[in-house]
């Protein structure tokens, strides 16, 4: 994301000039789905670790051990 952002602002000020309405509404829409897209990349990462990392109940043996 860090990278296409700057990418984007670069690619519509050459375009600025022969579409105006296009670049001002393609930037904000660009840059919008850019940041959402890592936005939900996170999410999926967040959960993924959260689904391996969380602590692991204990077996019931272990739970008869400790009666």
């Amino acid at each position: 994301m860090v990278f296409w952002i700057p990418a984007f602002i670069g690619l519509y000020k050459l375009l600025k000039n022969k579409m105006p309405n296009y670049t001002s509404m393609a930037f904000l829409i660009a840059t919008y789905e850019c940041i959402s897209g890592a936005s939900f990349g996170m999410v999926g990462v967040s959960s993924c670790l959260h689904y391996y990392l969380k602590p692991q109940a204990p077996s019931p043996v272990e739970i008869e051990k400790t009666r």
